[in-house]
């Protein structure tokens, strides 16, 4: 998980690249023009980022595989601070309370980051609070308790 502590940059997500369908099945380089890369079943997304972003989140939540690229402003110094996620899994590790409301939170996550949902684009700037509100939407997501997930 990365923090944005000063500046502004682009993020650059291509779409359908970790796609089930595609993966795999054709490959491109992220140097050719846009529209090329439209025309093979991919499409970017600029976002601008700048101090207090965060990204790549569901890193705490999830195996995660990064799903765009941070491109500095080159007329300004992009500055990141990186999560240690080992830290905070034994941070995490020395309080049973915050455990269980942590794990539910993964499990949240896990289920929203999984759901294929075709409305909701999952990317590095994918946040809590987005599977927050996904969650809220009634889409067709639901926290299973956690006696479903016990080892049988």
């Amino acid at each position: 998980m990365y923090f944005v502590t000063a500046g502004v940059g682009t993020y650059m997500h291509t779409s359908n690249l970790f796609s089930r369908f595609n993966l795999g099945m054709r490959t491109t380089s992220m140097n050719q023009p846009e529209a090329q890369r439209q025309s093979r079943g991919f499409s970017t997304k600029a976002t601008a980022v700048q101090e207090g972003t965060s990204l790549s989140e569901a890193a705490l939540w999830v195996r995660w595989v990064h799903r765009g690229n941070l491109d500095a402003d080159p007329e300004s110094q992009l500055s990141l601070l990186c999560a240690d996620l080992g830290a905070f899994e034994v941070l995490v590790a020395s309080y049973v309370d915050v455990q269980s409301v942590l794990l539910r939170h993964a499990r949240r996550m896990l289920i929203v980051v999984n759901s294929g949902d075709s409305k909701m684009e999952i990317t590095d700037l994918f946040t809590s609070e987005d599977a927050i509100k996904a969650e809220d939407k009634g889409a067709s997501f639901r926290i299973f308790p956690a006696a479903s997930f016990e080892k049988v």
